[in-house]
């Protein structure tokens, strides 16, 4: 039977979370770790990033169970402060649509171009005892309280991520389980009203890990 394996969106995250463990390079080009029980791979930032790191892992290897876990902002009617921790289950390609003139926003779903068997949204298993919420992955983020609101208004989601809809619809496609885990770092909206408090969220995922995981 396979290994587990850890995904990370960045570098900082994951020698934070994993104080005491050497990340290399390995032949793709990502930095990863192999730990006695699971491995960690550093995927980079965004949803690109995380298409391809996990896909050539994934096929690359024997892993039988996914995390990905990594910090977020979430949106303030959430009623979510930094340092809370989510599972998502349901996480969209929120920013991939069509805003009109009207200001009206569509998914590309309602447009006819669905991105993951014919919905806008990759869905992740659960973790039993974590609150679940919807998320939302995106590359343009929400710097603005419109932008936030645009987001959240459209998916009813509670929290925002740059990786987790791709990285989702790898693994649904794959036929791999997977879970997504996020711990609260800061909200989103106007930059300069976010609150940041990575050192809450660091030490959330820490808890998680030690937890669950090892």
């Amino acid at each position: 039977m396979g290994k587990n394996v850890v995904f990370i969106p960045s570098a900082k995250e994951a020698e934070k979370i994993f104080e005491n463990v050497s990340f290399v390079k390995n032949k793709h080009g990502l930095y990863s770790a192999e730990l006695s029980n699971f491995d960690v791979i550093v995927t980079g930032i965004g949803k690109s990033n995380a298409a391809f790191s996990s896909c050539i892992s994934l096929i690359t290897s024997d892993y039988h169970t996914v995390y990905l876990l990594g910090i977020c902002g979430a949106y303030r009617n959430s009623e979510l402060r930094p340092g809370d921790i989510v599972c998502i289950t349901d996480d969209y390609f929120a920013d991939e649509g069509l805003l009109d003139s009207d200001g009206e926003y569509k998914l590309l779903s309602e447009m006819g171009f669905a991105l993951n068997d014919g919905r806008n949204y990759s869905k992740f298993n659960c973790v039993e005892g974590l609150n679940y919420v919807i998320g939302n992955t995106v590359s343009f983020l929400s710097g603005t309280d419109e932008t936030a609101g645009l987001y959240q208004s459209k998916t009813k989601a509670s929290v925002e991520n740059m990786e987790g809809a791709s990285l989702g619809m790898v693994c649904e496609r794959l036929h791999i389980p997977a879970y997504q885990v996020r711990a609260v770092s800061n909200f989103c909206g106007d930059r300069k009203n976010q609150d940041w408090d990575i050192k809450k969220a660091i030490d959330a995922l820490k808890t998680f890990v030690s937890e669950c995981i090892y």
